[in-house]
C-alpha cells in the first residue's frame, strides 16, 4: 500500500524533493526500483526537485510504468523562483516614530496615499499570481507528455495514460499538448474508433480546443457512422452532426436527429 511505502522510505522524503544532485539520489532511486514501489515514485515525482523528479521519471519510463506517471503530469506545478526579499512594494509598514520620540509622526495623508499604494500593489500581485497558475508550463509535465507519444504505437499502456492526461489534468496547455499527440496519432485514433470510445474521443476534442481536432476525429468517426446509427449511439452522432467537414453529413445528421 502507499501508506506502507511512505512510512518505509519516511527518511529518504526530504532529499527526493529537495534534492539537487544524481549522486545524493542514486542511491535512494536504486532501492525505489529494487523494491518495485512504481506508484510511490509516481506520487513523489508531483512534488519532487527538477533533478530528482527527472531521475525518477526516467526510471519509471525505462520500466515501462506509464500508469505511474499520470499524478505528475496532472498535478505537478512550475516551479518558481521566490520573490527577492523586499522587492514588493508596502511590504514594509511604516515606522510610528511617535512611538519612540516627540518628534512628529507621518503625516496622515501620508499615510492613508501609502497605505492606497500598498494595497494597489498587493491586488496586481495577487491578480498576477492567477494569471501565471492559469499559464502553468512545467516542462516535465511536457516531458512526460512528449516521451508517453513516442510509445502510444507499441505500449497500449503509454496511450491509455497519454488520453488519462489528456482528459484530466489540471493544466490547459499540458491537457491541450496530450491531447494533440492522440488527434496527430492516426493509428492511435483509429483504435479507439474501432473500440468504440466515443466519450474519450469527444473528451480529447475538448480538451485539444481546436476545431482542425474535432474535424480529424470526425472524420476518423465516419467509417463507423452505420454502427453508430444502428446502436442509436446519439453521442457519436452528436459528434457528428456538430463537427464532420462535409456539410451535408452534418445537415443530414441533424435532420434525421430532429
Amino acid at each position: 500500500m502507499i501508506s506502507e511505502a511512505f512510512r518505509t522510505y519516511a527518511s529518504s522524503l526530504p532529499l527526493l524533493v529537495e534534492g539537487l544532485t544524481q549522486r545524493q539520489l542514486d542511491p535512494i532511486l536504486q532501492r525505489l526500483r529494487a523494491d518495485q514501489q512504481w506508484e510511490f515514485m509516481g506520487v513523489v515525482t508531483v512534488t519532487a526537485s527538477e533533478v530528482a523528479a527527472r531521475l525518477l521519471i526516467d526510471c519509471l519510463l525505462a520500466n515501462g510504468q506509464y500508469a505511474a506517471l499520470i499524478p505528475a503530469a496532472c498535478l505537478r506545478r512550475q516551479m518558481r523562483s521566490p520573490a527577492p526579499a523586499g522587492a514588493t512594494l508596502g511590504a514594509t509598514a511604516f515606522r510610528d516614530y511617535d512611538a519612540e520620540t516627540d518628534l512628529q509622526g507621518v503625516p496622515e495623508h501620508i499615510m492613508a496615499e501609502a497605505e492606497d499604494i500598498a494595497a494597489e500593489a498587493k491586488a496586481r500581485r495577487t491578480t498576477a499570481s492567477y494569471q501565471a497558475a492559469a499559464v502553468d508550463r512545467d516542462p516535465l509535465r511536457s516531458m512526460i507528455v512528449t516521451k508517453l507519444a513516442e510509445q502510444i504505437v507499441t505500449q497500449p499502456e503509454a496511450a491509455e495514460a497519454l488520453i488519462t492526461i489528456a482528459r484530466g489534468s489540471a493544466w490547459e496547455e499540458t491537457r491541450r499538448d496530450a491531447a494533440m499527440k492522440v488527434v496527430n496519432n492516426q493509428r492511435l485514433l483509429q483504435r479507439l474508433v474501432a473500440e468504440g470510445r466515443v466519450a474519450d474521443l469527444s473528451a480529447v476534442a475538448d480538451s485539444a480546443r481546436l476545431q482542425a481536432a474535432r474535424e480529424k476525429i470526425a472524420d476518423a468517426m465516419e467509417g463507423q457512422l452505420e454502427t453508430y446509427q444502428a446502436e442509436a449511439n446519439q453521442a457519436a452522432l452528436v459528434f457528428l452532426a456538430e463537427n464532420h467537414r462535409d456539410p451535408a453529413l452534418r445537415l443530414r445528421l441533424k435532420q434525421a436527429g430532429s
